[in-house]
């Protein structure tokens, strides 16, 4: 995923650098500007991670690890994905805009649980390091319902940069084959999202203006809105037991063309 992510900026900043490279006259960028409604599409690269809550007896839950020792921390490393888009904006006045951009987004994600343990180096060095014996996948294939209120500054010759902020909406629609926990054996159970839930978010971008077309790079960064993790059912999954809630933090990258 890291590839895709260098793809896109390196794409935009192909396009970027062709629109200086020709004449810097005022280009029409397509009309976006002077229509109350417009639209367009999406390519997405998103990094995201669990922020872990964890109970206050999380070290005593009894997990299926083969270890005298009691688990020294529950971690969530940053996973990558990608998506794509519809966009469509409502134009309110000569600088603010509503835009709505629903798109899907394939992000499978990881939680960690590790374990300290005694290892001694070749020289008779003691000392402790930190392995995960368990990592279990959180599978993730998100449809996205974000609404933000954008503000564009005034515009400079072929460019303009924006702020956004906003709130979405997101529902897991991973099939439900996938999701089945009932069927797996107990060390093979996964870690489950709630099928839906909130987010606040906000990020910046530039609109560089072509003869027929308008393309952004933009940035954004979301967090969820209270727990994300599916408890439903804790007896049935001893992973989820340690865990008091998880967080879902995101950094994404985008290319929008209008």
């Amino acid at each position: 995923m890291k590839k895709i992510t260098l793809f896109l900026f390196l794409t935009s900043m192909s396009f970027v650098a062709l629109a200086q490279n020709k004449q810097q006259g005022m280009r029409w960028g397509g009309g976006t500007d002077y229509q109350r409604f417009n639209w367009g599409f999406s390519f997405h690269s998103v990094a995201s991670s669990f922020k872990v809550f964890k109970n206050s007896n999380w070290q005593d839950e009894n997990l299926p690890i083969n270890s005298e020792h009691k688990l020294s921390s529950i971690t969530s490393p940053k996973t990558y994905g990608w998506g794509v888009g519809l966009v469509t904006d409502l134009k309110l006045n000569e600088h603010t805009y509503l835009r709505f951009n629903p798109n899907v987004l394939f992000t499978d994600k990881q939680v960690n649980f590790n374990k300290s343990v005694d290892v001694t180096d070749g020289d008779g060095t003691e000392r402790t390091v930190t392995k995960s014996y368990f990592s279990k996948e959180v599978i993730a294939s998100l449809l996205e319902l974000p609404l933000t209120f954008r503000y564009t500054s005034e515009r400079r010759k072929n460019y303009a940069v924006y702020l956004l902020a906003g709130g979405k909406y997101s529902r897991n629609i991973a099939p439900k084959e996938k999701l089945n926990n009932a069927k797996l054996p107990f060390n093979e159970k996964m870690i489950k999202l709630q099928p839906m839930f909130f987010s606040y978010e906000a990020g910046l971008g530039v609109d560089v203006y072509f003869s027929w077309f308008k393309m952004s790079p933009e940035i954004k960064w979301s967090q969820s809105v209270g727990n994300v993790l599916d408890k439903t059912q804790p007896n049935m999954n001893k992973f989820n037991t340690p865990i008091d809630k998880l967080l879902l933090r995101s950094i994404q990258f985008s290319l929008i063309f209008e």
